[in-house]
């Protein structure tokens, strides 16, 4: 029978503008009279309870019968059941306000996972058609890269100014033309002064290798 008793969690806020109704309506005694509890039970009868349930719940029992002849205890046990259906009924309208709330932030939820999902797709579609265009980018640049590597094979470069041309006989006559002074056997002043300055600094590491030989011998 524990579905007969209250949640033991937190409870749930009662809204500010809740009070208990008055106790103002009259018991309908000739409808309880025609009421059949047994078969209510049995055949889960809601809708009678539903008819009956204002009239209970709201009539005055000090007014319905007599408090002198009655037992305290059962006036009492009246009051408190008339005001757990209260309770219950507002229970009743906070859950279904609160199904309410999950409804349309359930459909809110769904609208944005479709959009979500329509927004993945496009993604998607973007991201192959730029792999489609990255590698027709890629070919066209190896095209580009073959034709001009094809080009350069053609190409004859001087030997001191590093200037291009299409022909032999062009090369010859610039440098008739602007390098008489070129011999072929002797290397370029710039390739004497590198070759040079890289036999100073070999020198000098020999030196520098020396005296830390030097150095670490005096230490011993």
């Amino acid at each position: 029978m524990n579905y007969l008793y209250l949640n033991n969690s937190p409870q749930q806020p009662v809204p500010r503008s809740f009070v208990f109704n008055r106790r103002n309506e009259k018991i309908d005694w000739r409808r309880i009279a025609a009421v059949d509890v047994e078969r209510v039970a049995r055949e889960l009868d809601f809708q009678v309870l539903q008819d009956n349930i204002e009239h209970i719940t709201l009539c005055n029992i000090d007014l319905e019968v007599d408090s002198r002849a009655m037992d305290p205890n059962f006036l009492k046990l009246y009051k408190m059941a008339q005001l757990t259906i209260e309770y219950l009924l507002l229970c009743q309208d906070q859950i279904t306000s609160q199904l309410v709330d999950y409804e349309q932030n359930k459909g809110k939820g769904l609208a944005d996972q479709d959009e979500t999902r329509r927004q993945i797709e496009k993604l998607k579609n973007d991201l192959n058609l730029t792999k489609k265009e990255s590698k027709k980018r890629k070919k066209m640049i190896e095209t580009q890269e073959k034709m001009l590597l094809a080009q350069r094979s053609n190409y004859h470069t001087c030997p001191v100014c590093t200037h291009s041309f299409l022909s032999l006989d062009y090369l010859q006559a610039h440098m008739h033309r602007r390098h008489p002074e070129y011999d072929p056997n002797r290397k370029r002043e710039h390739d004497v002064d590198i070759e040079k300055e890289i036999q100073r600094l070999k020198d000098e590491l020999h030196s520098k290798e020396t005296e830390l030989q030097l150095i670490k011998v005096q230490k011993v």
